[in-house]
């Protein structure tokens, strides 16, 4: 089986009122993570930087233009390592992963914040950090709030 290299971004979304924004993955395409509630992000295109690849990810996602606000590198030590069906041929290859984790600091309040699920997300929900323990994360997402002290 083929490897491939990816890069990987998302973001935590977090309001003035100390919300984030959390996205529910499509259960029913039983692809990585379905059931569980991720950080917007997604996979940096060719020839693409990550924060370019962070604002796009998340419009398409969330329906959000975070350009407008601060987004702050948090990490970028972390990897993986997945199976991975490529759309285009339906090649099945290995995807080794680095992944570049920000937080966007948001200076309004979640309610006057219009946001929508798209592309592979089925629902968003703005959560408070109580709230973020009745939820399914993914791991990676639950990773990410712990070492920011946010779960």
């Amino acid at each position: 089986m083929r490897t491939i290299e990816r890069r990987i971004v998302g973001t935590i979304l977090l309001s003035r009122d100390g919300m984030i924004l959390l996205g529910l993955k499509d259960e029913s395409n039983g692809g990585q993570y379905s059931g569980c509630w991720v950080l917007p992000g997604g996979g940096v295109k060719e020839g693409e930087a990550e924060l370019e690849a962070l604002y796009r990810e998340v419009k398409e996602e969330v329906g959000l233009d975070i350009s407008i606000y601060s987004s702050t590198l948090i990490d970028s030590s972390l990897t993986g390592e997945t199976e991975k069906t490529l759309p285009v041929t339906g090649e099945r290859v290995i995807a080794k992963k680095q992944f570049y984790d920000y937080v966007t600091n948001l200076s309004v309040d979640a309610k006057a914040l219009r946001v929508q699920a798209s592309d592979d997300l089925v629902e968003v929900k703005w959560m408070s950090k109580a709230d973020l323990a009745r939820h399914p994360l993914s791991p990676s997402t639950r990773e990410l709030l712990m070492r920011q002290h946010l779960l």
